[in-house]
């Protein structure tokens, strides 16, 4: 079975290099993406794969809240966890109402993450 693919959509070129060296020092596979457009443009990630995707919600083109909207419009149930400076923000709780599994504060403690995404990997039982 392949190693589980986390999807990172974050526009801040910092932050997208910090979270592929923590997801990938966990043995996970990372594919990481400036904006909501190029993740799609790339197709959405085939179901079996086991991914998830941790997605901003301050992004230039589609904000993250309208990107999740759009996966659960197309059932594509991706776990998604939020990660944001403005967990209280409606962007957040749209982004919760359309399927999001968890909205994990910036700045975030790396084992919190690693928690979030070990339980999003997880097959639903």
């Amino acid at each position: 079975m392949a190693n589980p693919v986390v999807y990172v959509v974050e526009d801040d070129e910092a932050v997208r290099n910090a979270l592929a060296l923590l997801i990938c020092s966990q043995g996970w596979e990372v594919r990481v993406f400036d904006s909501a457009s190029a993740f799609l443009e790339a197709g959405l990630p085939p179901k079996e794969s086991l991914p998830c995707l941790l997605l901003d919600l301050d992004l230039g083109d589609m904000n993250g809240a309208e990107l999740q909207e759009y996966l659960q419009a197309q059932e594509h149930n991706l776990p998604t966890i939020v990660v944001t400076a403005k967990p209280d923000h409606s962007l957040a709780r749209r982004a919760s109402d359309a399927g999001a599994r968890a909205v994990v504060s910036k700045p975030f403690e790396a084992t919190d993450l690693i928690r979030e995404i070990e339980q999003a990997l997880r097959p639903a039982s």
